[in-house]
């Protein structure tokens, strides 16, 4: 998504995991989704987005809502 912003989230099932936020219209970044990295050998295998943000962010520790 064009203007989105990743902060690490740890981990999830043991991959690492990034919350995703999206620009929003009112200024700032709203959550999107939260993304989880499939890894083989270094290398990137598998992206997974979980969309249920508002339920998801909390339970890493991220915000629910980015300043400019």
């Amino acid at each position: 998504m064009p203007g989105s912003r990743l902060l690490p989230a740890g981990l999830a099932n043991g991959v690492p995991a990034y919350g995703q936020y999206k620009p929003d219209p009112n200024g700032g970044y709203a959550p999107w989704a939260l993304q989880v990295h499939e890894q083989s050998r270094g290398r990137l295998v598998e992206l997974t987005f979980f969309l249920d943000a508002q339920r998801l962010f909390p339970l890493f520790g991220l915000p629910l809502r980015l300043d400019a």
